[in-house]
């Protein structure tokens, strides 16, 4: 069995529990919201095309509305809009959106709002946000900050109303043909619900009303398309639904659908689970503390459970059985609420760099192992932040539990002020390459830069990319394309410039070394990676081998990070 089967077979079991849980979670549906779910499985099962990126850009551009779905409590969708949004920019496109989040009876706030008029939190208390809407605003905020941008202005309707879903459906396809008919130039993309984008809910609708416009539909982290491309070893892809199996269809020349697999679908279930873990049966939820916390997911008395689940699943996928248990489930978990707390451990540390550096990864808000004790830091929690604080728990007990170490008692954190350069930067990169392999096992969707995406950020203005992040890339170009001196690239560097560089190049190594394991033998893959990332240190000689192994052909210069 190849790496990525077996990975699937681990997403599968986790899938099935989490759909589960979230399901128990909704409670008993609605017979309106029944049928609504009955259409989107059938909708969901029909024959699909993989088809390039490209094409689902250039469908938009062709289109007069672009319906995109959302699922509410999962912040993925909302970032994917964002990036169809900055296309239509990019493109000099005039479009406005559309979005369920707000009723349509609060667009004067929206407005006023987007004019500056009134300030976020003055905006959400107006529109009644938590009782109107209660989901994230964290995940909707990066849409206004858009729209408020000056050079990228444009503007927001409400879509949302009461009733049933066939009548909110009705009532939002009105507005849409409304300003559809007001200004047949500008496009229309339409953010709502995934299961109004259904063709026959919504989308029909409007073309009911004016059947000769053209539609491009985007569903996003369909189940059934998930189970489909799994079977045939694919991921992270975008499929087009084949329109000859719509049924009861008069429009098949001017409409299209799409879905956009970004992430395994058990991810957005989990993100149900929290939501209503954390939200939903907090009768004293509070929109100033929502706001001044930015919106933040903070997980309840499940955290560790949760935490203690992915590490497993991690441990049990890799077959690290070396590490003693006790040592595994030995840690605490600490958010941004105990950042009073967090900040007191740290300015305690004796040694005024590794002071600099954790002062700096707080206000950059990463995940973080205090000094010399169990104890993990993350802004909020989500999945992929708990894999990714898992790897650095992994590589911890890795340093402690080193033969040569033992009777020393090193730590983690004193591989990060070695007196040889070399070696604190290959302490940090290691770090960064586990932990992100590990995110990998958990969502193989995950992407961070690669090759192309480094060379573009340096391209970027410094109102876009400061001069210190353009310093961090120049010296990871440096460490990809040669075998240059660690031990002099680094020096008079601070301890924040080892981090950030890791980071580039361990991510960027990670994601190429997990492309190359997925399409071979899982038990030789499992052995690989043990050996390389999970036995011993990395010292320069292996550093050098894997640069050989993953850089072997200058393909690695054409590598660029995935669009969705």
């Amino acid at each position: 069995m190849r790496f990525k089967s077996q990975i699937f077979n681990l997403h599968e079991k986790i899938f099935e529990s989490t759909a589960k849980r979230a399901q128990e979670l909704f409670g008993e549906s609605s017979k309106d919201l029944q049928s609504y779910l009955k259409e989107q499985k059938k909708m969901g099962t029909r024959e699909f095309e993989i088809i390039p990126e490209s094409e689902i850009f250039q469908s938009i551009d062709d289109s007069n509305i672009i319906f995109v779905a959302d699922f509410h409590t999962f912040d993925r969708n909302v970032r994917n809009l964002h990036r169809i949004l900055q296309h239509l920019i990019e493109k000099e496109s005039e479009f406005v959106l559309a979005i369920e989040m707000v009723s349509f009876n609060n667009q004067k706030y929206i407005d006023s709002f987007l004019m500056n008029h009134l300030t976020e939190l003055e905006f959400l208390e107006s529109i009644d946000y938590n009782r109107s809407w209660r989901f994230p605003w964290a995940h909707y905020r990066i849409i206004f900050e858009l729209a408020k941008s000056h050079s990228h202005h444009f503007k927001i309707i409400g879509l949302n109303s009461h009733g049933s879903l066939k009548e909110r459906d009705i009532f939002a396809a009105n507005i849409i043909y409304n300003n559809l008919i007001t200004n047949p130039q500008i496009k229309i993309v339409v953010f709502i619900g995934e299961l109004h984008v259904l063709y026959n809910k919504l989308p029909f609708n409007v073309l009911q009303q004016h059947p000769k416009i053209n539609i491009t539909i985007i569903h996003q982290n369909i189940d059934q398309v998930y189970l489909k491309l799994k079977s045939r070893n694919l991921e992270n892809t975008v499929i087009r639904f084949n329109n000859s199996n719509n049924h009861n269809n008069n429009h098949n020349n001017n409409f299209i659908e799409y879905s956009i697999q970004t992430s395994p679908p058990w991810i957005k279930y989990d993100s149900v689970i929290y939501w209503f873990e954390n939200f939903t049966d907090d009768p004293d939820f509070n929109i100033h503390e929502y706001i001044i916390e930015k919106g933040f997911k903070i997980f309840g008395g499940s955290t560790i459970q949760n935490f203690q689940l992915i590490l497993n699943e991690i441990q049990h996928s890799l077959k690290l059985d070396y590490f003693p248990t006790d040592k595994l489930s030995d840690f605490d978990l600490y958010d941004h609420t105990n950042l009073e707390y967090v900040q007191s451990l740290t300015e305690k540390i004796d040694h005024p760099k590794l002071q600099v550096l954790y002062a700096y990864l707080l206000d950059e808000g990463q995940g973080l192992k205090l000094y010399h004790q169990n104890k993990y830091y993350s802004v909020y929690y989500s999945v992929n932040r708990f894999a990714y604080l898992a790897g650095i728990h992994l590589f911890s007990l890795l340093i402690e539990n080193n033969e040569n170490n033992q009777s020393i008692g090193i730590y983690l954190e004193d591989k990060f002020i070695e007196k040889d350069r070399t070696k604190r930067f290959l302490a940090f990169f290691q770090m960064s390459m586990i932990s992100y392999f590990c995110t990998k096992i958990i969502n193989p969707h995950r992407k961070c830069d690669m090759y192309l995406d480094i060379i573009n950020n340096l391209k970027l203005p410094n109102s876009k990319f400061s001069k210190r992040h353009k310093k961090y890339h120049l010296l990871s170009l440096s460490i990809i394309n040669n075998n240059v001196d660690l031990n002099q690239l680094f020096k008079d560097h601070s301890l924040c410039a080892y981090y950030q560089v890791s980071q580039i190049v361990g991510h960027f190594f990670s994601e190429l070394l997990f492309e190359k394991m997925c399409n071979i033998d899982y038990e030789f893959s499992i052995k690989f990676i043990k050996i390389i990332l999970f036995t011993k240190v990395i010292d320069y000689e292996i550093f050098i081998y894997l640069k050989d192994l993953l850089l072997v052909d200058l393909t690695y210069k054409k590598t660029q990070k995935r669009e969705f």
